[in-house]
């Protein structure tokens, strides 16, 4: 009996050690955004536009899922506030150049006040109007996404039973147009979305189970596939949001995911989708309070060496929740080769 109880232990440390096989490791903040203006769990997401690959330039926008968007500079101070309604995700399409109008990006996000996809225009003032929006079907609208290559364009809207609308947009002169091309269905909640052009896929986390990976085309087969799974790895729903960077300096693609459960954030290699670390945002010396939480997440690698990683802190101290900005380059630093 002795014998048995000492193989079993062994066997389970051994399970341990190999769901432990990344780096742990914690990094601070070095600036946050003014809260939010409404109490509670209001704060979600995050898009950033990079104007001219300056970080001291960029824009954040953020969703108040009990208000609208609010927008701030690299300082975290508030610039504009739209009450548009319950907006929960939002992303940015890159890709525009500035024009006559001034429109330097499109933004999209879910609206659960109206249950709908809603696209806006960014001007190059940093400010937001609202271009289209499109109704759904869907009871409670939830996670977004854009995706586009040099194939089509598209837009991803989530649930919270676990299915995902695809819409084709068309990028008229003076119009956006958008068609449902296809319904996908998961098991349960997904929230998390974002999408890989240098792979044509989209990365879905669903919250208790793990993140997926599937063909962006309807015209190619879907190849569903689990990435990472939260039992196999020891780690502790839900998962949240969802970013991928490319790491020019290493020719290295990551993907970031915010694991809820733990107060952490998980990094995967995107060619191989093995974790490659697991870490914390603690407090910045007491000047900023630690990160815990989080929904939404972002990142984004520029040309100068550095980029942002920009996430949602769901307790930030008496004050509402907010949005705390990290240096890129203190995270890649840390993860093994």
């Amino acid at each position: 009996m002795k014998q048995v109880i000492f193989f079993i232990i062994i066997f389970c440390s051994y399970s341990v050690m190999a769901q432990k096989n990344y780096k742990q490791f914690e990094v601070a903040p070095f600036q946050e955004t003014d809260p939010v203006l409404s109490e509670g769990d209001a704060a979600d997401d995050i898009a950033i536009f990079v104007p001219n690959q300056s970080i001291e330039d960029v824009l954040i926008i953020g969703t108040n899922k009990k208000y609208g968007l609010e927008t701030y500079d690299y300082k975290g101070n508030r610039l504009f506030e739209y009450p548009f309604g319950r907006i929960n995700n939002v992303d940015l399409l890159r890709g525009y150049e500035p024009n006559e109008k001034g429109l330097v990006a499109l933004v999209g996000g879910t609206n659960r006040s109206t249950r709908s996809l809603d696209l806006w225009y960014l001007h190059s003032d940093a400010s937001i109007t609202l271009v289209k929006s499109t109704q759904t079907d869907l009871k409670d609208v939830y996670g977004f996404t854009f995706y586009s290559d040099e194939i089509a364009t598209y837009a991803f809207v989530t649930d919270k039973k676990g299915t995902i609308y695809q819409y084709q947009i068309f990028l008229n002169a003076d119009n956006i147009d958008l068609t449902l091309i296809r319904k996908l269905k998961f098991s349960s909640v997904i929230e998390g979305v974002v999408g890989d052009s240098k792979r044509g896929l989209i990365l879905a986390a669903e919250e208790n189970k793990g993140l997926w990976s599937f063909n962006a085309h309807p015209f190619k087969p879907l190849n569903k596939n689990l990435l990472l799974n939260i039992k196999t790895e020891g780690l502790k729903a839900d998962l949240e949001g969802v970013a991928i960077i490319n790491d020019f300096r290493q020719s290295k693609d990551y993907i970031f995911i915010s694991i809820q459960g733990s107060n952490s954030y998980g990094i995967l290699d995107a060619q191989d989708y093995k974790l490659k670390g697991i870490f914390k945002i603690i407090s910045n010396n007491n000047k900023i309070d630690q990160v815990e939480e989080t929904d939404g997440i972002e990142a984004v690698m520029l040309n100068s060496n550095e980029g942002l990683f920009i996430v949602q802190d769901g307790l930030n101290g008496m004050d509402n929740q907010n949005f705390k900005l990290v240096m890129l380059s203190s995270i890649l630093k840390q993860i093994p080769n």
